[in-house]
């Protein structure tokens, strides 16, 4: 399970008004439904610190729905819900169950744009309570040129864990995120970078770290139909501030996660997605030095 760390909401839609033809009129209600499966070669939990060592088939259900009830050339704000369920093949300890409610709002001013978003997840593990998460996220967007943007924003993460409350954490990670568009707005490229701080109330568990990454999105069209492919690297450094008593030592983490995604239309509005996802951890704490590739597809509707 990956926390929901990605660009908020906010951004996405001062984003999308900075780079969409003014004509170009859209509808405020989106919903985008998704099934399918994948393969994981090595199940794992990365908020419990522990991977299974075992392979498994699942089932993916995903649900997400927004609606824009604010959307003008200065102010937009938006309300979402998402929603995912993973259903493993016999490694039922491990399925995850997800509920997010967003909301979202930006405000323009001249060249940069102020946004804000703030969600709340509620998180099931094995069908059992597990975890909830609080996530506020101010930042500014500025355009620097026609092709390039720039994101700085200070992220707050409250994580509540109901099966062990030494692992409750607060979160603070400032960043800065970098787009460029080219191909008349129909790719781009993303290089981001933050610094992580995590308190918690079992102290092992703190850490500082840092995050760098990096995507790139590609039109890819096949005659008529009209898809997209996305490749993505992120590297992450986590050194622990106190001894972990397991391994009578401070603890670090090193992790490098290398991502492909494809999107295509089928027919209307629907589409296929199909992702490939490779992980590399390496740690002094065993439980966390491991690989792990995850591989699968979905059919998506998109309205």
């Amino acid at each position: 399970m990956k926390c929901p760390r990605s660009v908020p909401a906010a951004t996405a839609l001062a984003l999308a008004a900075m780079v969409t033809p003014a004509s170009a009129a859209t509808s405020p209600w989106a919903l985008r439904v998704s099934l399918g499966g994948a393969y994981d070669s090595n199940v794992a939990v990365t908020q419990l610190n522990t991977a299974s060592g075992q392979p498994n088939a699942l089932t993916n259900i995903g649900l997400s729905t927004s609606y824009k009830f604010i959307d003008s050339p200065v102010n937009s704000a938006s309300i979402a819900y998402d929603f995912s369920q993973s259903m493993h093949e016999s490694l039922k300890q491990y399925d995850i169950e997800m509920h997010g409610v967003t909301l979202s709002g930006s405000h323009k001013m001249g060249k940069s744009t102020a946004d804000m978003s703030y969600s709340f997840y509620n998180v099931l593990l094995g069908n059992r309570a597990f975890l909830q998460m609080h996530v506020v996220d101010p930042g500014v967007l500025t355009q620097l040129s026609s092709r390039v943007f720039i994101r700085t924003d200070v992220l707050y993460l409250n994580e509540s864990f109901l099966t062990d409350h030494t692992r409750n954490a607060a979160h603070y990670q400032p960043g800065v995120l970098g787009f460029y568009f080219f191909d008349n707005y129909r790719a781009f490229l993303l290089l981001g970078a933050n610094y992580q701080t995590e308190r918690t109330v079992g102290a092992p568990y703190d850490y500082n770290g840092y995050d760098l990454k990096a995507s790139l999105t590609l039109p890819l069209d096949i005659g008529q139909r009209k898809g997209k492919v996305k490749t993505s690297y992120e590297w992450t450094s986590l050194r622990y501030l106190n001894v972990t008593q397991s391994i009578g030592a401070k603890r670090y983490d090193q992790s490098s996660r290398f991502d492909v995604n494809v999107e295509m239309p089928i027919e209307g509005k629907f589409s296929a997605a199909l992702n490939y996802e490779y992980v590399v951890r390496l740690s002094n704490l065993s439980t966390m030095h491991y690989a792990e590739t995850v591989a699968g597809g979905n059919l998506v509707y998109n309205f």
